[in-house]
């Protein structure tokens, strides 16, 4: 187990997880990871209440028994966009800021060897273990720290899922060189970032904030992200698809505090950020780390 906690507030909350029984379950990996056990869990059980502390739930979602974890993203709708490209049959996986680990559950059907979880977020890492209490799979390895870290520690994987995370550092090519490094020679890395339109080469860097973002650095175009890819010295760089953010893909519920898509657009002008720089747009890309190659 990772060494928790700067939070002293999360230690009550571990400890309830913690006590909680491995539940016989039956999983079923579809766009919700749907768990169904002989309890019937409901909005009255215990089970129930340590998920609704554990708010909030970015990725999912969940089904357990009775109640649905409504997460802000429909998270299926990134993973279907990248299932068609993917072959993880015992392979080496690593998912770079996996969250509660949505997606590295829902790579257990595809039969890797294991899956390398980095997460630097503690309440994340509590989601994981509340929901790995039903699934009790030994294939993922969380990992609770994060991508300044990961070639120190060693990593080498087959294939390497980094999503949502390339905007928000303030040096990309770096990131990009870091992850590399974490791969093994003929290894996949499938990515996507926030983009701009156009066909040059030109990066976005927001002077305060992007939709409500202060941690939003560099939104390039698409080409300008191939660039940054093949600066760091991946291959066979493909753009497997674009998508505009919308309404149901991200949104407010119950299940998270705060804002969200909703508030981070232009009301007037929903083609807009806040800001009045264009809304959310996602490119997907996948690429190869073959040595000796450009």
């Amino acid at each position: 187990m990772p060494t928790l906690f700067k939070d002293k507030k999360l230690e009550p909350l571990l400890n309830r997880i913690e006590a909680l029984d491995f539940f016989h379950s039956k999983i079923t990996y579809g766009d919700t990871l749907e768990i169904d056990t002989e309890y019937g869990f409901d909005e009255n059980s215990e089970v129930y209440k340590i998920a609704k502390e554990l708010i909030p739930w970015r990725k999912g979602p969940f089904r357990i028994d009775k109640f649905k974890i409504e997460s802000e993203w429909n998270s299926y709708v990134k993973f279907n966009i990248l299932a068609k490209n993917i072959d993880l049959s015992g392979k080496t996986v690593l998912d770079i800021g996996s969250n509660n680990c949505y997606y590295s559950f829902k790579m257990l059907p595809y039969s890797p060897k294991k899956i390398i979880a980095v997460e630097p977020w503690p309440l994340f890492y509590l989601q994981y273990l509340f929901i790995n209490k039903f699934v009790q799979t030994d294939k993922i390895e969380f990992g609770l720290y994060g991508l300044e870290e990961m070639e120190d520690r060693g990593i080498k994987a087959d294939t390497v899922f980094c999503l949502g995370i390339l905007y928000h550092r303030k040096d990309p090519i770096t990131a990009l060189k870091s992850i590399k490094g974490c791969m093994n020679n003929g290894g996949e890395l499938f990515i996507d970032n926030l983009i701009i339109s156009g066909d040059d080469f030109t990066v976005l860097s927001p002077p305060i904030s992007y939709a409500k973002m202060t941690n939003a650095y560099f939104i390039p175009t698409v080409n300008a992200m191939k660039g940054w890819l093949k600066r760091a010295g991946f291959c066979e760089i493909e753009l497997i698809e674009t998508k505009k953010t919308d309404f149901f893909e991200q949104r407010k519920t119950e299940w998270i505090t705060g804002l969200s898509l909703d508030n981070f657009l232009d009301p007037n002008d929903l083609s807009k950020t806040v800001e009045g720089f264009e809304a959310p747009t996602r490119a997907y890309f996948k690429c190869r780390r073959i040595d000796g190659k450009r």
